[in-house]
């Protein structure tokens, strides 16, 4: 079917509706473009801070229904627009009673909502923060990975575990002698981003 043939039955399905028809086909479709808009942006990882948070609403900073996939955010809101609009369509369709449509799609647009909220509190629980913050590797011991010049020479690497983190830092010693490939050592000091003055153990 080619675009304007589409867009003729469209058109024509679009006039056989009444006006309460109209209205709640119109914010199911309305709702549906935005939702794919939505579901697009999220798979380019444009989405953060952007329009999600067009139609956030502002509650009290102790509430946890304020915030991107919260209970109010932009997904949870056009997902009840979405089940407003098509589910009322569908009932009005089938019954041609306005009321009925009206509260059935609310019914189903609240289910939508809760859906979509209780998805993005789960999806939030699997974020993680990819940031590493290294001055949590004072304190952690690790294994030398590249041999570590003595007298604070550079070139020396160390594998160390922080946070349930495996990280390559690199590393110095004051020592006098070298510390070779393979010996435990202990982060004492963080020098730079990612220089670090360590001891032998």
């Amino acid at each position: 079917m080619t675009t304007l043939a589409f867009l003729s039955s469209l058109t024509e399905w679009w006039n056989t509706l009444d006006t309460p028809g109209q209205i709640f086909a119109g914010i199911g479709i309305v709702a549906g473009v935005i939702t794919i808009g939505l579901l697009f942006l999220t798979v380019l990882g444009l989405d953060q801070g952007g329009l999600t948070d067009a139609l956030e609403v502002d509650l009290d900073a102790g509430s946890d229904i304020h915030a991107d996939g919260s209970l109010f955010s932009t997904r949870s809101i056009t997902g009840f627009f979405l089940g407003f609009g098509g589910g009322g369509s569908a009932i009005y369709s089938h019954t041609s009673n306005a009321l009925v449509a009206g509260l059935g799609g609310s019914i189903i647009g609240v289910i939508l909502l809760y859906a979509v909220y209780l998805m993005g509190k789960s999806l939030m629980k699997l974020q993680s923060d990819g940031t590493v913050n290294f001055n949590d590797a004072i304190g952690a011991t690790g294994t030398v990975y590249v041999t570590i010049p003595p007298k604070r020479a550079a070139g020396g690497q160390a594998q160390v575990t922080f946070k349930n983190r495996h990280e390559v830092i690199n590393v110095i010693t004051d020592a006098d002698t070298a510390i070779s490939s393979g010996n435990a050592i202990r982060v004492k000091e963080r020098l730079a981003d990612n220089l670090f003055l360590v001891e032998s153990l």
